[in-house]
């Protein structure tokens, strides 16, 4: 999920980690991902209603995404597009978000594969991809979740994902059992995106993970200015 987010990530209520929650409700975890995926369908709305040829055209469009069943949305807009492949990457990012509140994990992956290969330019191929990050972890495949999640960071650096992929990296390390990996990568999401919803979450999540592991306190990685000054006296 989600995981995502400042694109408002919902913190969590109780102890439990997003993912194993996730496992439970998976629904619950796509819910959270689509909170961005909302603001960035909005935002492509609100650009076809004036690009599209005909107002007739963009209401089509607009009744495509009030649809309630996925797959049935996804054909409806396919309708809209398919002459058009100005439109194939807000397509494929729909058709995967579309995917995802079906639970249909492995079309989702293959539409947000397809966006990152085929268009790693669009804007928000990168909030796209991080959805395949979450797919690896609703399997439990955290390593493969963490490398999607770096990959966002090398691929499109300057983007508003990268900025808030060490939370999603921390949430992985800490369900892998690696707290001190989790620890780092929670104090990178402070200094990365500092004042932001995520960054909040991250220091709530760096105060669970204090309590639960009192020796990390004392790690260097906790305390990098501490290290043992060099003897002067002789």
């Amino acid at each position: 999920m989600t995981k995502t987010h400042h694109h408002n990530e919902e913190p969590e209520s109780d102890q439990q980690s997003l993912v194993n929650h996730a496992k439970e409700n998976p629904m619950l975890y796509v819910g959270g991902i689509a909170v961005i995926a909302f603001v960035v369908i909005a935002t492509l709305l609100f650009r076809l209603n004036s690009d599209l040829k005909s107002r007739d055209q963009a209401s089509v469009f607009a009744a495509a995404l009030d649809i309630e069943d996925p797959m049935e949305k996804m054909e409806a807009l396919g309708e809209i597009t398919k002459d058009s492949s100005k439109y194939i990457a807000e397509v494929l990012y729909m058709h995967g978000h579309a995917a995802m509140e079906s639970e249909d994990y492995e079309t989702a992956k293959a539409s947000f594969t397809t966006l990152r290969d085929k268009h790693p330019g669009f804007e928000f191929t990168p909030d796209g991809v991080e959805a395949l990050g979450a797919i690896h972890e609703i399997n439990s495949d955290y390593e493969a979740a963490i490398a999607v999640y770096k990959d966002i960071q090398a691929t499109w650096p300057d983007s508003f994902a990268a900025r808030r992929q060490p939370f999603n990296i921390a949430r992985c390390h800490e369900e892998n059992d690696n707290p001190d990996e989790a620890l780092a990568a929670y104090q990178d999401q402070l200094q990365t995106f500092p004042g932001s919803n995520v960054a909040a979450h991250a220091q709530q999540k760096l105060d669970q993970l204090r309590a639960k592991n009192p020796t990390l306190a004392l790690s260097p990685v906790e305390t990098p200015l501490l290290e043992a000054a060099p003897d002067t006296t002789n």
